[in-house]
């Protein structure tokens, strides 16, 4: 299982790579082109500030140099995937009001809040109150028609997506997911020293997942929390291995100044082996033992007079991690 854990990290290290390369990114551009082609073709149905956004993104892609970096095919690409997406039907007052009248039910029953994340029915109820002031201004632009039509229909569906049904069968997930990770090879697979936040953070979700006042809010933030605590988890050999790393990057800012020269030739010997172990070694066993004779060592090294401030100053630049 640790393996396994180790090999998602490396596919999905290499992935993130792959996806920042110019030709993946171009691999998506035809069909992006095509479906701006279209929609500009029949630029009638659509909102002149939404239209006129996606001319300028499909511009850009069209300026961009056979030689151009990674970041700038990759803000033009998601500039127009955005454009796309954002692009707004003209609607008239009987498609706005006919919106209008389809969210009305949920606006005016009173405990419909307490089954959202607070932040999506805020937008909501202001998406509604905006569309309601539209239909009512009697010189409202084609464009505030459509604007308010959209706006409402986008929030309504935001907020479907995020119901408290739909948060508590999340945050069940990720409990699972958490504790499945926790007990993976019998609750060895990860160091004890980087579970906690993990551990508190599923029990935390527990007991609020347990009571049926828990808002939405709470659970949505428990979700993030677990999340978090799965990121943080850390293989023992990666945290041997960054001790590892602490102490030779400690005693390599070491001076030989004020130490008898026996004693720095033999953390400089040390040293040198620490090093080429810690690149040539995957054994656990050897790394821990490795960072244990290099501790030694630093801490063998012997003033040659009254330089103990000094030395205590050089000493305290190393993170001791391994005790």
């Amino acid at each position: 299982m640790t393996q396994a854990v180790v090999y998602k990290q490396l596919q999905d290290a290499i992935t993130g790579l792959n996806n920042s390369n110019i030709s993946e990114l171009e691999k998506d551009l035809p069909d992006l082109q095509a479906s701006a082609g279209a929609a500009l073709s029949d630029a009638g149905q659509y909102t002149t500030i939404s239209i006129n956004n996606l001319s300028s993104a499909l511009n850009t892609i069209k300026l961009l140099s056979s030689d151009a970096s990674a970041d700038d095919t990759q803000k033009a690409v998601v500039g127009l995937s955005s454009a796309l997406d954002n692009l707004v039907k003209s609607s008239g007052l009987t498609d706005l009001a006919s919106t209008i009248d389809s969210a009305t039910p949920q606006i005016q029953n009173s405990s419909a809040s307490a089954n959202y994340v607070s932040s999506d029915w805020a937008n909501f109820n202001n998406s509604y109150n905006y569309a309601v002031s539209v239909l009512n201004n009697p010189v409202a632009s084609a464009d505030q028609i459509s604007n308010a039509k959209a706006q409402l229909e986008k929030s309504a569906t935001l907020l479907s997506k995020n119901s408290r049904q739909i948060i508590v069968s999340q945050l069940n997930d990720a409990i699972s997911g958490g504790n499945a990770l926790l007990s993976a090879c019998s609750g060895s697979a990860f160091d004890p020293s980087t579970t906690g936040v993990l551990k508190s953070a599923v029990n935390s979700a527990s007991v609020a997942l347990a009571s049926a006042l828990t808002s939405p809010d709470i659970l949505k933030s428990d979700s993030s929390a677990i999340i978090s605590g799965i990121s943080q988890l850390k293989t023992t050999f990666e945290v041997t291995s960054n001790k590892l790393d602490s102490l030779i990057n400690g005693a390599v800012k070491i001076t030989g100044n004020g130490l008898t020269q026996d004693s720095f030739n033999s953390l400089t010997t040390t040293l040198n082996q620490a090093i080429n172990t810690r690149y040539s070694i995957t054994d656990l066993q050897s790394l821990k033992d490795t960072g244990n004779n290099l501790r030694l060592a630093i801490w063998s090294t012997v003033p040659t007079n009254s330089n103990l401030n000094q030395l205590k100053k050089q000493f305290k630049i190393c993170n001791w991690g391994c005790h």
